[in-house]
């Protein structure tokens, strides 16, 4: 039977599916639907994938982790399928990301999802975490179900610092239930999950067994910083003369996230003077950056 013809049986119960539905019916499940994908866009949001390996500076060891987690998400089926490991793996790849801010946990995860052909969703777990009892169970059961297809990237991890082994009181043993969910849910997805955290001291140790890989970022050291300075400006960006990159990159220790933010700042103080961007204009970028974090300058610093 050809591919496109549909039996008419199939049609006659469909189409009598269609007309047993009243308005009311139709309306309410309408509406469910709206209801259900207005939940899940304030939960999860679709990052964007503009990124290439190149342009992820990070040190050789937190390049080779990535690595192997593209090695094994694009390995599943061979090793775990074909050759038969199947019974002692599950199908999944869970990973972590620790790290202070701004040292590229977000932007290695838009470069892994984009190597792998995967949509990349983005997940507060502060904003998946209900007050509300039972409703984080629900939040989590929509995400999992949605996005099957997906990578997903659950931020705030740290969220998740109940220890099930601290139950003293009601509230502690759902905030148990809940953990519970998360990682059986965790375990049972055929995906790529990624949980990024600035404070990996606080997790369950349970939460920690389940994961196959953990990357650590660290604060970039002062030639990353140069490279990062470096690929920060496009080449019809105009720059001044004196603008010194490595100087900045010695004297200034800031994360990517920073040196971006500063980078960014400084177009628009030069394109306010219709100017190219200088070396001042950098370094009053690189200050506002420093006092937004509650930090000063080096004392060593000349600029």
């Amino acid at each position: 039977m050809p591919t496109h013809i549909v039996p008419r049986r199939i049609v006659g119960l469909n189409a009598s599916r269609t007309r047993s539905k009243s308005p009311y019916q139709a309306a309410l499940e309408a509406a469910r639907r709206g209801v259900r994908t207005a939940r899940l866009g304030l939960l999860a949001q679709k990052l964007s994938l503009p990124y290439e390996r190149s342009e992820l500076v990070v040190p050789p060891d937190v390049a080779a982790k990535l690595d192997l987690a593209i090695a094994r998400a694009r390995g599943q089926k061979k090793v775990l399928e074909d050759s038969g490991f199947r019974r002692r793996a599950p199908l999944g790849l869970r990973v972590l990301f620790v790290g202070p801010p701004g040292t590229g946990k977000t932007m290695a995860a838009q470069v892994l999802a984009r190597q792998l052909g995967l949509d990349l969703l983005r997940i507060d777990l502060s904003r998946v975490l209900s007050k509300y009892i039972g409703e984080t169970e629900k939040n989590l059961a929509a995400l999992f179900d949605s996005f099957k297809s997906s990578m997903l990237l659950f931020e705030e991890a740290d969220a998740l610092r109940g220890k099930r082994s601290e139950v003293q009181d009601a509230h502690d043993r759902y905030s148990s239930m809940e953990l519970n969910y998360l990682l059986q849910r965790i375990e049972n997805h055929d995906g790529v999950t990624i949980l990024a955290t600035n404070a990996m001291q606080v997790l369950d140790p349970a939460f920690l067994r389940r994961l196959h890989i953990i990357v650590k970022f660290p604060m970039p050291s002062a030639l990353d910083r140069q490279r990062i300075w470096e690929g920060m400006f496009p080449q019809q960006a105009k720059r001044d003369e004196d603008v010194d990159l490595a100087l900045l990159a010695r004297e200034y220790e800031l994360s990517g996230g920073e040196i971006k933010s500063a980078t960014l700042a400084a177009a628009f103080l030069a394109a306010a003077e219709d100017r190219p961007i200088a070396m001042r204009h950098l370094t009053a970028a690189i200050h506002r950056e420093l006092a937004k974090a509650g930090r000063a300058p080096s004392v060593a610093s000349t600029l």
